[in-house]
């Protein structure tokens, strides 16, 4: 009898395995097996399906074998009849997921069906056809399928017999002419044809074209006067138009904003009412009806609002400055620019080689029109931060703001946080008889030269003036300045961050024109993440984290 325990024991202790990853001894009938022949490792069924639920809970769909050092992957077939029904069934809808995450898709242009329709390899795809309902669409244009005809002809409206027209040259495989659309049919001979109605009759071709001309015609128009926007702009500003309306308390009457505008005459009455008529249509006024006789009335928008002169976070004076001449006119001479290497921007083409902070020199009109259009900016992106954006001067002792100006911002983080010092670095000739607070501090210097030692190094719309050379200089001297004291500070950056695939069309529109500004009148630009992640890299930092928070603008904490 003991001679057959023993056996029967060691038989047992024979067939038993001891799981790599719990350490624990097994039966047999608990390994997991899987039919890859490398798959050689002695895994219990229980870890290996914790280890599949700890992949799916963060959502990763290709899921390796355990061992840390082998790369064969676990198929979710081969595991199915190892693994709780729940788990594979879940594995299957993350694997679902991520090919329809990771491909390219739409939906099913006709109403009554809507499916999604995956082009999983990234192929250029017209005509297909979609897996539920099993109709043609265009994949292309996201429409049904517009048989016979073009893609750039895809939305207009066609009744019956057109439609099958189009099947009818479809079936067919009857040729459109590329000018004039219309179709030729190739019964024998060379693919060389001419088209008679190009070849005889030009007069038709540009009756069938004249719709997609003036729309082109339409848009170069649009494009050639959008300057009339800003000059319009600019002339309802120094008439002081905003500031009227709103010292009146309600909306004003044609006849009541001609009368209080200092100087204008009754004759220009209908000018004015043109010049109102544009800005309206900008969305900088909204006309409304006032009383039972349909009388109309201009009142502000909250575009307009931002233009009053007492406003505490007005951009009149941005407004006044950027259209000023001496910032416009470099735009005549961009394309001679171009074609030569004398200078380095158009505003010194513009200028006989002076650039703009020598021009703010010889110019006090525009200097002063100038600092006072940067200031009025701070305001704003200052009440964000200070609201918004604690947690990013949260733990600091001292701060420096570089280029700082007259300290607007520097006074609100100074207000905001008690027990941060705040120094302002700039130029002698900005802070001249300007007085700091028990916690603010301006200090001379060029930020090219020495940055005075802080926490953190503030660079509020700095680094876009300059070039990546001289703002990996800048860099420079801000790490070193926030690593001198023996701590490990960072780098606050409030700068664009293009974004040309995520953003709405009007704030691409929007960055690009300010890079195109920062092209033409400096030496600076916009920048992407990824060169904005190459400038922090060759200045010598290792981390750093965006926030779009701003607006157009974000916040780009650096450590070094």
């Amino acid at each position: 009898m003991r001679n057959h325990e023993e056996k029967e024991s060691s038989e047992i202790q024979a067939s038993a395995f001891t799981c790599e990853i719990c350490l624990e001894s097994k039966p047999s009938c608990q390994k997991f097996e899987h039919t890859n022949n490398y798959f050689v490792h002695n895994f219990c069924m229980s870890c290996v399906t914790r280890h599949i639920q700890a992949k799916l809970e963060e959502t990763i769909s290709t899921i390796n074998c355990p061992e840390l050092t082998c790369h064969q992957i676990l198929d979710p077939i081969d595991c199915r009849a190892k693994i709780p029904p729940r788990l594979f069934t879940q594995w299957c809808d993350c694997l679902c997921r991520s090919v329809v995450s990771g491909s390219e898709k739409c939906y099913c242009p006709y109403m009554d069906c809507s499916e999604v329709v995956l082009n999983e390899c990234n192929e250029t795809v017209k005509r297909c056809l979609c897996p539920g309902c099993k109709r043609p669409f265009c994949y292309a244009c996201r429409v049904p399928w517009h048989a016979g005809y073009w893609c750039s002809e895809s939305h207009q409206a066609r009744d019956y017999n057109e439609r099958r027209f189009g099947f009818l040259l479809e079936r067919m495989k009857w040729t459109r002419c590329p000018d004039c659309g219309q179709p030729v049919e190739r019964i024998s001979g060379c693919r060389d044809v001419i088209c008679r109605l190009i070849k005889n009759d030009m007069e038709m071709i540009k009756q069938e074209r004249s719709s997609e001309l003036l729309e082109a015609q339409a848009h170069i128009w649009n494009q050639v006067f959008s300057y009339i926007n800003s000059m319009s702009l600019k002339c309802a500003t120094e008439l002081g138009i905003p500031d009227i309306i709103h010292k009146h308390g309600r909306p004003m009457t044609l006849t009541e904003l001609v009368d209080a505008l200092p100087g204008a005459d009754k004759p220009k009455a209908d000018c004015v009412y043109r010049l109102m008529r544009i800005l309206v249509h900008s969305g900088f006024f909204v006309l409304e009806k006032i009383d039972s006789c349909n009388k109309e009335a201009y009142s502000l928008t909250p575009a307009s609002r931002l233009l009053i002169g007492d406003h505490t976070m007005s951009m009149k004076a941005y407004v006044l400055s950027q259209l000023d001449p001496i910032l416009t006119e470099p735009w005549q001479h961009l394309s001679r620019w171009f074609q030569n290497t004398e200078y380095h921007t158009a505003f010194h083409t513009a200028n006989n080689g002076t650039s703009i902070w020598e021009q703010k020199e010889r110019n006090p009109r525009f200097s002063h029109l100038f600092d006072q259009g940067m200031a009025c900016d701070t305001p704003m992106v200052a009440d964000a931060i200070t609201r918004d954006c604690r947690q990013v001067f949260e733990g600091l002792d001292s701060i420096v703001d570089v280029g700082g100006g007259t300290g607007t911002l520097a006074k609100a983080i100074a207000e905001a946080f008690p027990q941060i010092h705040c120094l302002v670095l700039e130029l002698a000739p900005v802070i001249a008889g300007l007085q700091g607070t028990r916690n603010l501090e301006y200090v001379e210097g060029d930020m090219f030269e020495y940055i005075p030692p802080a926490d953190a190094v503030v660079l509020k719309w700095i680094l876009h003036d300059w070039s990546d050379e001289e703002c990996v200089g800048i860099l420079k001297k801000c790490k070193a300045a926030i690593t001198s004291n023996g701590k490990r500070g960072k780098v606050v950056i409030i700068e664009m961050v293009l974004d040309d695939q995520n953003a709405d069309h009007k704030s691409v529109e929007t960055q690009l024109f300010i890079d195109m500004l920062m092209m033409t009148i400096l030496r600076g630009r916009e920048r992407k993440e990824i060169e904005w992640a190459k400038l922090f890299s060759d200045a010598g930092f290792t981390n750093y984290k965006i926030s779009p928070i701003l607006g157009l603008r974000s916040i780009i904490e650096v450590y070094p």
